[in-house]
This record gives structure tokens, C-alpha cells and sequence, in this order.
């Protein structure tokens, strides 16, 4: 069975903390529709950006955004004829699908929604785009007929873990996968230990709270494409991270 070991240069430890909680509002104006952005794939010609202030090395475990959409010409223009849709750019992930106005009073709908779309290590501040759409036959390119309203377009990351990354010596622990599925890490304490991994956009693979025998343990993973993986290893408030190739 070939044993591909982890590099030992990316080994950190993170000393770990309760969940924290950024978030940031997107107060440059309104953000007006793109009357052409009805369907995907596609993008609007206006959109707007908006950075959460994330540290490096935190664990995001969730994100929620919220805004208000306006439209003019209730019936002509309505609420229901709203489309918007969220991307990462700094992972590269957007939504699967566009937003669709549920309840709604006069002209403006309220929007509540999770955002699965940074979870995993963070690298820093979070940049999202908001692209705003319309079906409607009132007003042309990046309308203000149709918009999101000054001040409402809000997004709140919810992390955990530390920013107090330091280097942790190679011979401590040892981590690496038997063939594709199987990890194995030796070096531990015997306390309880809570393993995470993760593929490269951030999504967990497989998670579970182990206790080490005589420093060792090994777990079973999902089967799944060749790529990067992430190992986080929680024991005794710290936290070790690795990467590796699957192969």
C-alpha cells in the first residue's frame, strides 16, 4: 500500500478560541440592476463588492448575508421580479442559484440567507460580489428603478479558532494518508482529539472526535477525486493543520 506522507513545512498550530463573529455593510450607495441579468450562467454589469474583515488563520464556519430590494412600479416592476446572486472572490465559489423575492410589502422585499461559500482556513479579508438582476420591463442597464438599498447589504462571518499561528516542530506529530482513505497521525497526546477534513474549497469532508491511543489514531475517508485535502487536528487547545495532495 503506498504511503503518501504530509509536508512537514505546513504543519501549524493555532491555539483555538470561541466562535467570533465579523461582519461588514456596504454603505457606497445603491446598488442598481442590471436589467440584462436574468438567468445563469451570467453576471451583472454593476455590481458591488463588499469585504468582511476576516483574520488569517481563523475557521469559518458560516456566513449570512442580508439586504433590501426595491423596485418601482409595484405590479409593473415588482418584487417578484427581483434576481440576485452572491460570489466569493476570494475563493472562487458563487451561488448554485439566483435569489428569488419570497414575502415582500409595497416595493421592497427583505432578503435572509446562509452562505456556504468561504468556509474552511481563512487567508484573510473576504471579498463578495453582489450582482443584482430584474425581469421587468422598466428601466435598462444598472436601473435605478430596481435596486439594493444604501446601507442594507450586510454579511456576517461566523469563525472559530485564532489568529496566533505559529510554527509547531516537525517531529512532534506525524500525519499521513495509508493509500487515498486512510489518515493516520502519530505523536498525539491521548486526549480527546477532533479531526477535520477538508477538500480544497472548504467543505468538510469528514469530521469526528477521537481518542488517540498511545499518541496514535487512524481514520476512514469518503472516497473522492484526486486533489488537495486539509487535515485539522483540535487536542488540548491547539490546533494542527496540513495539507496534501490525494492522489
Amino acid at each position: 500500500m503506498k504511503h503518501l506522507f504530509l509536508g512537514l513545512a505546513l504543519l501549524t498550530t493555532v491555539q483555538a478560541t470561541a466562535q467570533n463573529v465579523y461582519t461588514a455593510t456596504y454603505t457606497a450607495g445603491d446598488i442598481l440592476s442590471d436589467m440584462d441579468f436574468q438567468t445563469l450562467p451570467g453576471t451583472s454589469i454593476c455590481p458591488a463588492s463588499l469585504t468582511v474583515p476576516v483574520p488569517a488563520g481563523a475557521f469559518i464556519d458560516s456566513a449570512r448575508v442580508t439586504y433590501s430590494f426595491f423596485s418601482s412600479f409595484a405590479g409593473f416592476g415588482s418584487p417578484t421580479q427581483q434576481r440576485s446572486w452572491i460570489r466569493c472572490l476570494t475563493t472562487g465559489q458563487d451561488e448554485a442559484q439566483m435569489a428569488l423575492v419570497g414575502a415582500f410589502v409595497g416595493t421592497t422585499a427583505n432578503y435572509s440567507r446562509p452562505l456556504n461559500l468561504a468556509n474552511g482556513v481563512s487567508t484573510g479579508p473576504v471579498e463578495f460580489q453582489m450582482h443584482p438582476g430584474n425581469t421587468g420591463l422598466f428601466g435598462g442597464n444598472c436601473s435605478n428603478y430596481h435596486y439594493i438599498v444604501n446601507n442594507t447589504w450586510t454579511i456576517t462571518v461566523f469563525t472559530s479558532g485564532s489568529t496566533d499561528i505559529s510554527a509547531a516542530p516537525a517531529a512532534d506529530v506525524k500525519l499521513w494518508l495509508d493509500g487515498a482513505d486512510r489518515l493516520h497521525a502519530a505523536g498525539l497526546s491521548d486526549a480527546p482529539a477532533t479531526v477535520r477534513v477538508l477538500d480544497a474549497l472548504g467543505r468538510v469532508l469528514v469530521e469526528r472526535t477521537i481518542r488517540p491511543e498511545r499518541g496514535a489514531l487512524d481514520l476512514s475517508l469518503p472516497s473522492g477525486p484526486a486533489g488537495v485535502i486539509v487535515v485539522l487536528v483540535d487536542q488540548e487547545g491547539s490546533r494542527l493543520e496540513r495539507r496534501v495532495a490525494r492522489l
